[in-house]
């Protein structure tokens, strides 16, 4: 068992490695004594007033960075009377091993006697105990560090033992940096952000619309929702709702659900071809294999109307910017980015073309086996209310005419036309013929379209006339193209033009990425 005269040396050692970790450095007797600038000896007078302190002249230079003292040592009961009063470092010396003292060079504990000259400003090794260590006030830079004197009725010896069976090898090495990762590394409330962006499968329906399977509950109820960019809400029908939409489509059923919750609020939901009333409810949320609690929902109890009679989706999974979600509900997005279960709070669609099966959601990121090249075109959005995925479009060319000029262009994957302005709608139908369908839809001729040019700050895309049109009969087609009129002349450029890229949503950064798909 070690000694407690061997533990006072350790912690002797330990003193003096601070000091000169510091900068601090302790006065050699024999070079301050030819030094014109060295301090005096301390004398036995000036040991005795322990309230004595030396001036900045006689301890430090103006360019000391950190200074050492230990003050009351007439006060540690020791078994050599200590003289004097003060330890004091100097930045003009410098320790070397032979500074410490030999526990051979330590008086007698019998003796009594003060050190051999009183001069001496470091006692002895033997001198230290661990009460001189606890009653240290050290001063570093602008940091300050003091504790009180340790009890010495109390004092207990512990016995320090080395393992001979460790051995640091990389593995070892290895696990304690995996510990200190642990102790320091910000502390997080969250489940461990996943490191790989999520795919979930998307179906292709005539290349018109595109949805996903989510479920709902506990049991899980599944449903299909359009991916839908231009809005921000989640909602599925009820079994509460009786119109006809709602009974031709999945319903959520609450009292089949255990994790449900109600929140006893109520909302409207205005889109551009209908309109629902909803209850707002919360449920575990399953979309691919993330899972999300408590998430705020609607369940759809009206449904007037045929808009959504006859489609091929259930609900709708809002995807686009919290600050358009009705009542400021949480969006999808906004949860799982905050549970951390995507790493970045982004998302990715491919829409694939011609009915293919391989539509894509990718949920954090983007899929780099989905493109031809990572070199992806950023757009930075353009801020403005109420905050869509938009950007300043400088211009749009139809047959080479200029047909827009700084208006705004919206991606909204919730619809599969491109919506301008009436009187450009206009212009393009009367330049290609075309033949009114209905209200609002035209048939052109699919052979012979001219291009359409669509520049975003220099960085153009081009549609031909397959591009913005969908087959029909008898050599007809149905013209994207429909009138809406938004304000400052803003196109909507639907599923018709995100088809033809890979788009990626950077909602973190307030940008859009655009790449070739293969």
């Amino acid at each position: 068992m070690m000694s407690r005269l061997s533990l006072a040396r350790i912690f002797n050692v330990l003193l003096l490695l601070c000091m000169l970790v510091a900068g601090v450095t302790a006065q050699d007797p024999e070079s301050s004594s030819s030094s014109e600038s060295s301090v005096e000896p301390a004398t036995s007078s000036d040991a005795a007033s322990p309230t004595d302190s030396a001036s900045s002249t006689d301890v430090v230079s103006s360019t000391d960075a950190a200074s050492l003292s230990v003050t009351s040592l007439t006060d540690i009961p020791t078994s050599t009377d200590v003289s004097s009063s003060s330890v004091v470092a100097t930045s003009s010396d410098v320790f070397s091993s032979s500074d410490l003292a030999s526990p051979t060079d330590a008086p007698s504990s019998t003796s009594g006697a003060p050190p051999a000259s009183s001069s001496e400003t470091i006692p002895s090794t033997s001198q230290f105990s661990s009460d001189l260590i606890a009653s240290t006030t050290i001063s570093a830079g602008t940091g300050t560090a003091t504790s009180a004197p340790l009890p010495t009725e109390d004092v207990i010896t512990v016995s320090v033992e080395v393992n001979p069976n460790y051995v640091a090898n990389p593995d070892s090495l290895a696990a304690q940096f995996t510990m200190l990762q642990g102790r320091y590394s910000a502390r997080t409330t969250t489940n461990a952000r996943r490191l790989k962006p999520t795919n979930v499968a998307m179906t292709n329906q005539a290349d018109a619309q595109y949805y996903a399977s989510i479920t709902l509950g506990t049991p899980p109820q599944t449903f299909k929702v359009l991916i839908d960019t231009g809005s921000a809400n989640l909602w599925v029908p009820s079994t509460r709702c009786s119109d006809t939409a709602c009974l031709n489509h999945a319903r959520y059923n609450r009292t089949s659900s255990s994790s449900f919750v109600s929140t006893g609020s109520f909302l409207n939901i205005t889109y551009g071809t209908g309109s629902i009333t909803s209850a707002v409810s919360r449920d575990t949320l399953r979309i691919g294999d993330l899972v999300i609690p408590n998430q705020n929902f609607s369940e759809t109890i009206t449904m007037p109307g045929t808009t959504f009679n006859s489609a091929s989706f259930d609900g709708i999974m809002g995807m686009g910017l919290s600050s358009i979600a009705v009542n400021g509900l949480p969006t999808p997005l906004d949860n799982l980015f905050n549970l951390g279960l995507i790493p970045q709070k982004m998302f990715s669609l491919y829409l694939s073309r011609n009915g293919a099966p391989n539509s894509t959601l990718t949920l954090g990121g983007l899929d780099a086996s989905i493109l031809y090249s990572l070199n992806m075109i950023w757009i930075n959005m353009t801020i403005q209310s109420p905050q869509y995925y938009q950007a300043l479009m400088v211009n749009a060319t139809f047959n080479n005419a200029v047909i827009a000029t700084n208006v705004m262009g919206i991606f909204d994957s919730g619809t599969s036309l491109i919506a301008i302005p009436t009187a450009v709608a206009s212009q393009i139908h009367t330049s290609l013929n075309a033949i009114q369908y209905s209200n609002i839809l035209f048939l052109v001729a699919c052979d012979g379209l001219p291009q359409l040019t669509l520049n975003f700050n220099g960085i153009q895309f081009i549609l031909d006339g397959k591009d913005y049109t969908l087959p029909f009969a008898y050599g007809y087609c149905i013209s994207a193209f429909v009138g809406m009129d938004l304000a400052g002349g803003a196109w909507i450029l639907g599923d018709v033009f995100l088809k033809q890229v890979y788009t990626t949503f950077d909602v973190a950064n307030m940008r859009m990425g655009f790449g070739i798909p293969k």
